[in-house]
């Protein structure tokens, strides 16, 4: 089934399980707008809502094969299972669509209820604040974040939050100038174009960004549904990193989801070898889990693991090419890696 058909999907989510942001009908739409992924939603129903649910796009690229995750370019999107053990019947279900529909592999990230007896094809750390008490949350900051905000404080960092496609417009250009120095394409424009229209627009998140006299050196996109947030892109100038302005943009969006009433920021997922930014995160006070993902293989008829896209030769490449060259590349071969 597709979410997209249906005007009150977002309410027929149950509370009860942990819906996520990732399983919104304004997310399906991101994705299959910009990267043309077409959505297999398999469901179990009940009256009006799902007792059983797991979101799926298929992918099917001539240069990377044709495939199922669930869900691509999401941190996590654990299936959701109320009232019965559907997770074994659901899975049955989409691998025996995969197998017709000739998938290469199926990918889901992350489980719920005890985890899977099967062995994980990747894990990462993931990282969630609580904010339910506003007046402990600076206490539970680390000594270097306390002083990196207050440093942002006295070189004069402004931050606003906004959700027009201006402020989406100066994040993007933030967002290329980082992805380079990581040696990585920046995502295609228009994939923030249909985050502005179907997630900002809709009042399910916002633009950060933090100015030193009048410029934009540091900017974030988070998103939120019911009483969780999310933090999920961020990205900054290099040339004004001592100014630590990503730290104050941080903290003043944790002050705003506390006092609107959220119960928690999750800083998605981590690489187990990326200790900078896990130390980062933890900074913030968040707590730590494992978060894993799992692949069938369908010629093998097995579980497997699977290797990093995020390392090699190409980021070595990647961090030479011009920038205007790279947003190119990534606007050609974002699609083929979901």
């Amino acid at each position: 089934m597709e979410p997209q058909k249906y005007g009150d999907w977002n309410d027929r989510l149950p509370a009860t399980v942990g819906s996520l942001f990732f399983h919104t009908a304004n997310w399906a739409r991101v994705l299959e707008e910009t990267y043309r992924y077409k959505p297999l939603y398999f469901i179990e129903e009940s009256g009006t809502r799902p007792t059983g649910l797991m979101p799926v796009m298929e992918v099917n690229s001539p240069l990377t094969g044709r495939r199922g995750v669930s869900l691509p370019f999401s941190d996590y999107c654990p299936l959701i299972e109320r009232d019965a053990p559907w997770a074994g019947q659901g899975l049955d279900q989409v691998l025996a669509y995969g197998r017709k529909a000739r998938w290469n592999y199926f990918e889901w990230r992350g489980r719920r209820n005890g985890g899977s007896a099967h062995r994980p094809s990747a894990s990462y750390y993931r990282h969630v604040l609580p904010l339910d008490q506003e007046d402990k949350l600076f206490s539970h900051l680390h000594d270097a974040n306390r002083r990196n905000i207050k440093k942002a404080l006295r070189e004069k960092i402004q931050v606003a939050f906004y959700r027009s496609p201006e402020a989406m417009a100066a994040f993007y250009r933030l967002n290329a100038m980082t992805r380079r120095e990581h040696g990585l394409p920046p995502q295609p424009y228009l994939f923030f174009k249909k985050i502005q229209e179907h997630v900002v627009a809709k009042g399910m998140g916002f633009v950060a960004l933090a100015y030193h006299q009048d410029r934009a050196i540091a900017g974030a996109v988070y998103f939120h549904f019911r009483k969780e947030a999310l933090y999920k892109y961020g990205a900054s100038d290099a040339a004004f990193q001592q100014l630590r302005a990503n730290n104050l943009l941080m903290w003043e969006a944790i002050q705003w989801f506390s006092q609107q009433g959220f119960q928690s920021l999750c800083f998605g997922r981590t690489d187990l070898h990326h200790e900078g930014l896990r130390r980062f995160k933890l900074g913030w006070g968040a707590l730590e889990t494992t978060l894993d993902y799992y692949r069938y293989n369908f010629k093998q008829e097995a579980f497997v693991e699977a290797r990093s896209k995020v390392s090699g030769i190409h980021t070595l490449v990647f961090g030479k090419l011009p920038e205007p060259l790279l947003r190119i590349v990534g606007t050609v071969l974002y699609k083929h890696m979901g």
